[in-house]
């Protein structure tokens, strides 16, 4: 009975879902190995180190900002962690072995990356820019138009 124990707790201290594999975690974060429950890939909304969608927040520093892997594996062990993700990982929980690589994949990030703005300041100085620029042409091609028609609305009214 004794080395059955010992041998069942090797076995649990060597199983795939204690440590996991950070480049296992990115291909899963990226959507190239599918959730074995059919979840949508995290790219599609969240980004890490600059890469990814911008619907929900930046996931690069996400393993500190919780505290390191135990507050990450709850946060990603419910479902129901955030309201917004509750309707598409109702029924499409994340496995431990997944779970355990997603932590590694952060905690490499977490290491690694910087984290990135929603939404980049150069782009709102390049979009007003562009609008001033516009807004110049406009007046450079069309700026004497109205003066030219309120002088015909004037004249024909002098009768």
């Amino acid at each position: 009975m004794k080395y059955l124990l010992t041998f069942l707790l090797f076995l649990i201290s060597i199983s795939p879902s204690s440590a996991g594999d950070p480049e296992k975690g990115k291909k899963l974060f990226y959507g190239e190995i599918s959730f074995s429950n059919g979840g949508l890939q995290c790219m599609a909304c969240h980004r890490v180190d600059g890469s990814g969608g911008t619907l929900g927040p930046d996931l690069t520093k996400v393993f500190t900002r919780y505290g390191g892997a135990d507050g990450l594996k709850a946060v990603l062990q419910g479902s129901t962690a955030f309201p917004t993700m509750t309707p598409v990982y109702r029924d499409a929980n994340l496995t431990e072995e997944e779970i355990s690589h997603l932590t590694a994949f952060f905690e490499k990030a977490a290491q690694e990356g910087r984290e990135t703005g929603r939404f980049p300041v150069g782009y709102f100085f390049f979009a007003f820019g562009g609008f001033l620029g516009l807004v110049f042409i406009s007046q450079v091609v069309w700026g004497g138009r109205l003066k030219s028609v309120r002088r015909k609305l004037v004249e024909s009214s002098r009768y």
